[in-house]
């Protein structure tokens, strides 16, 4: 069995927090493989491509190289999970469960639930900061609703800055990347469950909402969190997640 990770916009493998060692100690039969985006963590020294085809086909490189036998289950987060939607539109086979957190598609979600219009703001100032410490306050003041949470992460997510820089245009790719993005309306073939954040002050839940009306699926909903839920509330997060991973056989459907 092999259990993947994949983090949003510009962040790496080891902004899971406590949440990737939580998922190896709740399946510790499965192989838990943590990939980074083009541009960020282990592959920091790429440029990020400014379409999720190619990004695809290199974390799916390092995946085949280091999947074990069984099936797979992909844990996505945010641009994460526009990833794992294209991926398994590409390759429809190689995923028999798919989680998406906080996440939203083109020509489904309007752009102003997808990103809403404050977060613009808060992007815009994100880039145009200097000062590393400073940028990644805002960046977790903007995805995270836990103040105690946002100060004990500062430090570690400053030294993750610092040890794999993200470029500039890495950031301005991934950005284009998601824009432009324009997926089947389709769900993706797979045991599919959304996971979605009341709190979220980046991408509106109601994207979610939608996305399980529209295919058929179930949806859970944190009441306060902000859009990291794996660092906001990682053990009710890891409790929905072993549920439907042990459920016998989660609902899924395809519909227009």
């Amino acid at each position: 069995m092999n259990i993947v990770l994949l983090r949003g916009l510009v962040r790496e493998q080891r902004h899971w927090g406590e949440f990737k060692d939580l998922v190896a100690k709740t399946f510790p039969q499965a192989k838990v493989l943590l990939l980074d985006i083009p541009g960020t963590g282990t592959r920091c020294d790429e440029l990020s491509p400014s379409n999720f085809d190619q990004m695809i086909s290199q974390i799916r490189e390092e995946y085949l190289s280091k999947k074990a036998p069984g099936s797979t289950t992909i844990i996505a987060q945010s641009l994460g999970g526009m990833l794992a939607k294209r991926w398994s539109e590409l390759h429809p086979q190689e995923f028999d469960r798919m989680i998406l957190i906080n996440s939203s598609f083109k020509g489904i979600n309007p752009i102003h639930k997808r990103l809403r219009p404050k977060a613009w703001l808060d992007f815009l100032n994100i880039f145009i900061n200097q000062k590393l410490e400073q940028r990644e306050k805002l960046i977790l003041k903007l995805v995270s609703n836990d103040i105690e949470k946002q100060n004990e992460n500062l430090k570690s997510w400053c030294e993750i800055q610092t040890s794999a820089p993200v470029k500039k245009v890495s950031f301005i790719n991934q950005i284009l990347a998601a824009v432009t993005f324009n997926p089947s309306k389709i769900a993706p073939d797979t045991q599919l469950m959304l996971i979605a954040s009341k709190g979220d002050r980046l991408c509106s839940y109601e994207c979610s909402m939608e996305l399980s009306k529209r295919w058929g699926v179930p949806v859970e909903l944190h009441p306060d969190a902000g859009h990291d839920l794996p660092i906001d509330a990682p053990n009710w997060l890891i409790e929905r997640i072993e549920s439907f991973i042990h459920s016998p056989g989660s609902n899924h459907s395809k519909s227009s």
